[in-house]
């Protein structure tokens, strides 16, 4: 997704544009400027592509292996949306590690059964020893 940019060339002072029309040949500093532009778009539109790569939801097919070598997932077959599945559902997971909802959801997901968790210490009743 590439958005419109100014160029290099407008973004310099007047005094700028009406010397470069001057000179023989006219227009050199504008030629430089545009040179630099089309760099400047291929860099800006290859920075735009390695942030979409940095999530699962955007990244491109060819990157969904390394994502998930990064978080240890194994056993990937299917097409790339199941395994995009399978790692935005084990990055939840891995963020929720150690709360009931997570117990619940892993449940879930391993299984296909619901399950509610309970935390059995406000569920257990105790004397003080006499």
């Amino acid at each position: 997704m590439t958005h419109a940019r100014t160029s290099l060339f407008q973004r310099l002072p007047e005094i700028y544009h009406i010397k470069d029309a001057e000179q023989s040949p006219p227009d050199q500093l504008r030629a430089y400027m545009d040179i630099m532009d089309e760099i400047n778009a291929r860099m800006a539109d290859n920075i735009e592509a390695l942030y979409h790569d940095f999530f699962i939801e955007t990244c491109d097919d060819w990157v969904i292996p390394y994502i998930a070598d990064l978080l240890g997932v194994s056993h990937l077959s299917g097409d790339a949306h199941d395994l995009r599945a399978d790692i935005a559902r084990t990055t939840r997971h891995r963020r929720r590690k150690g709360t009931l909802g997570a117990i619940e959801s892993l449940t879930f997901s391993l299984t296909g059964w619901a399950a509610h968790a309970v935390e059995m210490r406000e569920r257990i009743s105790w004397n003080q020893h006499l």
